[in-house]
């Protein structure tokens, strides 16, 4: 049994005491006035010794509860010592007013008035947190802002900036911030927060062995549950916060390079609208605009050009009468190279001499050859098309026993091979070799 641990807890208590009545001794005083009665100064006298009781007692209890150290060093010390300031003026005060020392009791009464809101205020900064007065004044971020991120790309969006630091803003700040570090704990900085408190680190690779996650997850009865007081974590913040520390608590991952569980994408996408579903190349990346003149041109040439999605710059192109355009033809494309994704040259004569020009297009994700002269040699010119998906190579001249030509187009999902002279019996080893592309013969 701790005693005086018990004693120093009443401080909370009995601290409001004194306020009370030294403030009422004001508020008397002022009000009085000139027209005094000695019942009126014995009234005021009564209520000032009250307050210079009072205003022991609530010391002696605040000196007790500082001993259990767990607030920060430079409020504590203002608080605790402008209090004890005022204890003293208390005393002295009920006895300028019994002595009639007029000078002395109104300094003293007008300094107790100045004492109380600043030791008030220290007094709140070290149960409340330092900005605790003018937070309501600087707004609060609602915990399912839909509109809280204005690019909602989970490439985009840095887990622990964007969910992880506010989180600990909002819950955990009060008591754990450079100005008060309780339990040795800082956490409002990424650095601090990995450095931990007095008892060790609070951040570990495993969710259920961080503190962090103990203390949030405990019993609200447990004396050692986190926060002590405010609104708890709830369901979708510790989900969160056990997410960020299982994929390594780093400070600079995205949503998407920190692989989110499907609780966490249920989560992202009810609370913040932000879809984690896999998404297309032309769906992540956006290509640059195109003036009007140079597409009017081109169409001029005999190329069809469409965008292949509103408010996207990506286009699919193909001849608008293969008859009337050729391969010689294919160079003016590069003009737009950079947003052509779906392109169509099908027909044109080509051979393997002219896919060094294709391999140009750095953002092609379908591309159609069908009906030209082209051979696996050829292919192999394609390799810097990283993003391509789709190749139709029907009614080509290809012989592939296999294809080697396709291990550097690693986005390559279907190759159409059928009226080629690939045999068969190869298709069945590309397709063990290649399980990943989808061989249509």
């Amino acid at each position: 049994m701790d005693i005086m641990n018990f004693i120093g807890r009443l401080h909370p208590l009995v601290v409001h005491l004194p306020i009370g009545f030294l403030f009422l001794a004001l508020l008397v005083e002022w009000f009085i006035g000139k027209g005094k009665s000695n019942s009126s100064t014995r009234i005021v006298l009564f209520i000032l010794i009250l307050g210079a009781l009072s205003s022991v007692v609530a010391i002696v209890c605040g000196w007790l509860l500082a001993m259990d150290g767990d607030y920060e060093t430079s409020l504590l010390s203002w608080h605790r010592w402008l209090g004890t300031a005022i204890g003293i003026l208390a005393i002295i005060a009920p006895i300028a007013k019994y002595f009639s020392k007029k000078q002395l009791y109104r300094v003293t009464l007008i300094s107790i008035g100045l004492l109380l809101v600043g030791t008030g205020h220290y007094g709140g900064s070290l149960t409340h947190g330092s900005d605790y007065l003018i937070q309501p004044l600087k707004g609060t971020v609602s915990e399912n802002n839909f509109d809280l991120f204005e690019i909602r790309n989970p490439d985009s969006i840095i887990v622990y900036t964007s969910f992880i630091q506010p989180m600990l803003e909002r819950k955990c700040y009060d008591c754990h911030n450079s100005e008060k570090d309780m339990g040795g704990l800082n956490m409002d900085s990424y650095a601090k927060l990995l450095e931990g408190g007095d008892h060790g680190k609070v951040v570990t690779n495993d969710p259920w062995s961080s503190e962090l996650i103990l203390r949030v997850t405990l019993p609200k009865t447990n004396e050692k549950y986190m926060p002590p007081k405010g609104a708890p974590l709830n369901y979708n913040e510790i989900s969160l916060l056990k997410w960020w520390i299982e994929q390594g608590s780093d400070s600079l991952k995205t949503i998407t390079e920190m692989e989110p569980n499907k609780t966490v994408k249920h989560i992202l996408a009810s609370n913040y609208k932000i879809d984690t579903s896999p998404k297309t190349f032309v769906e992540r990346v956006q290509a640059p605009s195109v003036n009007a003149s140079i597409l009017d041109s081109l169409t001029h040439l005999g190329w069809e050009i469409n965008q292949i999605a509103e408010g996207n710059n990506f286009l699919e192109v193909s001849p608008k009468n293969k008859n009337l355009l050729s391969k010689k033809d294919l160079s003016v494309l590069a003009k737009i190279k950079d947003n052509i994704t779906w392109l169509d040259l099908s027909g044109l004569a080509l051979e393997d001499a002219d896919i060094g020009i294709i391999s140009k297009f750095k953002n092609l994700t379908k591309l159609q050859l069908g009906d030209n002269g082209i051979t696996e040699n050829g292919l192999v010119s394609l390799s810097s098309l990283k993003h391509l998906e789709s190749l139709n190579l029907a009614n080509n001249p290809i012989q592939s026993e296999n294809l080697d030509w396709a291990k550097p187009l690693t986005s390559l999902k279907r190759v159409y091979l059928w009226q080629t002279k690939t045999n068969p019996d190869s298709v069945d080893r590309i397709r063990e070799s290649f399980p990943e592309i989808q061989v249509i013969l």
